[in-house]
């Protein structure tokens, strides 16, 4: 390869590279970025066995502890069974008691002994099996948060599909799309300033938790996610927003 080859070949790289300095360094056009508020959490919750439902407790709007029973299925056979485990439990606990005696006094032999306690802890087992039962018919939420709808009332079936849908909105993830000429300009840890749509007001201030490492080819744009904190639940989610500005922590 020639001197002026080299010559050309080192002055084309060099203004590549200057090229893209000088457009990292050009400010960003916020009107370019639009972004939406979601929940950080948000799931469907259904029954894990398929009944009748015999109340609801809750109704759409109502905030909720996590662990709390939303609904009950219908579970009269299954408390019946409780009942049953519990009686046949507890005269096994008797027999054992009663066995234990009569062994000390040497009246029965240590098989005839370690039977009677192998009935006791068997019988144990099925009370506990029978409550967990008892429990599979109560629909409980798996974290605290919001009740976004109610698809089900007292007296309806229901299977496999929803029953409630549940959201978090303690925290809040806002879902930015970038246009592929700030690939690069985005980094984990980044703190950005929103401002949510009106009639929300005030400004808020958020962390780049992920920047995706893919382009999207057909729409140019690529995805960051921000996590924003949310205290007295002031943000709502499903609204747009607009970036304000973007620093490097």
């Amino acid at each position: 390869m020639t001197q002026k080859l080299l010559t050309a070949l080192f002055l084309s790289i060099l203004a590549l590279a200057l090229a893209a300095v000088a457009q990292a360094s050009e400010p960003m056009n916020m009107d370019k970025l639009e972004c939406m508020i979601e929940p950080i959490q948000q799931v469907e919750i259904s029954s894990s066995v398929p009944g009748v439902l015999a109340k609801s407790n809750v109704e759409r709007g109502d905030k909720v502890k996590k662990g709390q029973v939303l609904a009950e299925l219908d579970s009269g056979v299954e408390n019946a069974r409780v009942s049953v485990a519990k009686a046949k439990a507890e005269f096994n606990k008797r027999k054992l008691a009663r066995n234990d005696d009569m062994y000390k006094k040497e009246l029965i032999s240590l098989q005839e002994r370690d039977e009677v306690e192998t009935e006791w802890r068997v019988s144990l087992m099925e009370l506990k099996e029978a409550r967990e039962l008892y429990q599979q018919r109560k629909i409980r939420t798996p974290f605290s948060g919001v009740i976004v709808s109610k698809n089900k009332d007292a007296g309806e079936f229901t299977g496999d599909e929803p029953v409630f849908t549940l959201a978090n909105i303690d925290q809040l993830y806002v879902e930015l799309v970038v246009p592929v000429e700030y690939y690069g300009r985005f980094k984990t840890g980044d703190s950005v300033l929103l401002q949510p749509q009106a009639p929300i007001s005030g400004q808020y201030r958020g962390q780049v938790k992920v920047v995706d490492p893919l382009i999207d080819a057909g729409s140019g744009t690529f995805g960051v996610r921000i996590l924003l904190d949310n205290p007295g639940k002031k943000i709502p989610a499903g609204i747009r927003c607009q970036v304000l500005s973007i620093t490097s922590e």
